[in-house]
């Protein structure tokens, strides 16, 4: 009996070795471009998905994702379990097949979920999935965006129709749709269509709420193509206009964006239409609409963040003709505080940094971007870089921006076809 016990420990251990040896030889993942193993990061978990809306927490930190593109049903929610990844529930309750929620159609009140699409608005419960409401306006055409203000409403403008000079903001309670009209702007000027870009509210210099909300209208005059750019102050507590501007001589477009508001002061993304039409951020006084200060951006600017006393500004590179930029600006006069340059890497062969809309998050004093293979991670306070390393799958590519799990130190992220749960880099102290 003790030489059986012998010949099996022997045997374990020969068993053991191998195994050993076998975990040695395995290769190394994916080597991508950068000659990095890939992923970066340690994976917790990983769950099949489409990618759609930048992932989102519920109150005990599991995380809703959603899959569009290739549903019969259109763009399907899903929530998944933080810690495991078992999914949860999903949801695709619409009046028809709907898909595209990214960006700003979507926003997060409470535990709600408010969805727009066109004329059509949803709202779902974020716990478990179930239809809180549904909404469509039949006459008229929807703007590309959502707002809400302090007080739970939510705001969303529609053009008409049959009037093409006319435009309407419509406001509801988060928790049911009871919409009621809150201002129709009507233009003097027959134009084909006016579609609103962004809404915004802050305080007058009277304590008084001004809903900010900047237009695009373009009509055609001789055969040409003509555009017109205007911004509305809308007194929310006396229920008329405080001031109409028209900035057409100096802006062809105020850039779709989701303004900041601070202050007496709103915050957006404009086309100049002089020399070449380059881009610039620009801060507007809400007593007046007059521009308080502009910064001109190397390229278009597409995601702005609020920090401390200072504005974020994410610009990128569409035309692949400058660097795409990371800016920290002095609220109150525009003033650089900091300025991070990243250079085209197209003449490596390699995948560029480029910041596109809504691919970054904000985490204490850090900035999180999903660049395709890499993340990439800066410093808010000096816009050093933290992290920039490759964590996508094999021929992967990471999509529209992370969740962070301060508690459990790791981060949710979509990758092409699957939703994934990776430990937070050692870099990212807190």
């Amino acid at each position: 009996m003790k030489g059986y016990n012998v010949v099996i420990y022997l045997l374990f251990i020969f068993l053991s070795s191998s195994k050993c040896k076998e975990e040695a030889i395995k290769p190394l993942p994916y080597k991508n471009l950068w000659g990095h193993p890939t992923p970066a990061l340690d994976t917790l978990w990983t769950a099949p998905i489409g990618f759609g809306i930048t992932p989102k927490f519920t109150i005990n930190k599991d995380v809703l994702m959603s899959s569009r593109y290739t549903n019969p049903a259109g763009e399907i929610f899903k929530l998944f379990d933080g810690n495991t990844g078992k999914l949860k529930w999903q949801w695709a309750d619409y009046f028809k097949v709907e898909e595209n929620f990214g960006g700003g159609k979507n926003i997060e009140i409470n535990s709600a979920l408010i969805l727009c699409s066109g004329n059509c608005t949803y709202a779902l419960n974020m716990h478990t999935g179930q239809t809180l409401w549904k909404h469509q306006m039949d006459s008229m055409i929807g703007s590309p965006q959502i707002y809400k203000d302090e007080e739970g409403y939510i705001y969303h403008g529609f053009g008409s129709k049959t009037e093409n000079s006319t435009y309407y903001i419509y406001r509801t309670k988060y928790i049911e749709p009871k919409w009621e009209l809150v201002c129709t702007f009507n233009d003097t000027l027959l134009v084909d269509r006016v579609l609103g870009t962004s809404i915004a509210s802050s305080r007058n210099a009277k304590g008084e709420k001004i809903m900010v909300f900047t237009l695009y209208m373009d009509y055609t005059l001789n055969g040409r193509l003509k555009t017109v750019s205007k911004v509305c102050g809308f007194n929310l507590n006396t229920k008329q206009f405080e001031w109409k501007r028209d900035y057409t001589n100096k802006y062809s477009e105020f850039r779709v964006c989701k303004m900041l508001n601070m202050e007496n002061k709103v915050y957006t993304f404009a086309i100049n239409s002089k020399n070449g039409g380059f881009a610039e951020l620009i801060a507007m006084d809400v007593n007046d609409g007059s521009i308080i200060w502009n910064k001109e951006l190397p390229e278009y600017g597409s995601s702005l963040f609020l920090y401390k006393n200072n504005i974020i500004v994410l610009s990128d590179n569409a035309s692949n003709t400058s660097e795409c930029t990371a800016l920290s600006l002095n609220q109150n006069t525009g003033i650089s505080v900091w300025e991070s340059k990243f250079a085209s890497l197209n003449n490596l062969g390699l995948t560029p940094i480029n910041f596109t809309s809504f691919d970054a998050s904000v985490f204490k004093n850090y900035l999180f971007s999903t660049q395709c293979d890499n993340l990439l991670i800066l410093n808010l306070d000096n816009g050093a870089i933290v992290f920039n390393k490759p964590v996508s799958l094999p021929n992967g590519c990471l999509q529209y921006g992370v969740a962070i799990n301060e508690q459990k130190r790791c981060f949710y992220v979509q990758d092409r076809n699957k939703a994934i749960c990776y430990k937070l880099p050692e870099e990212v102290k807190y």
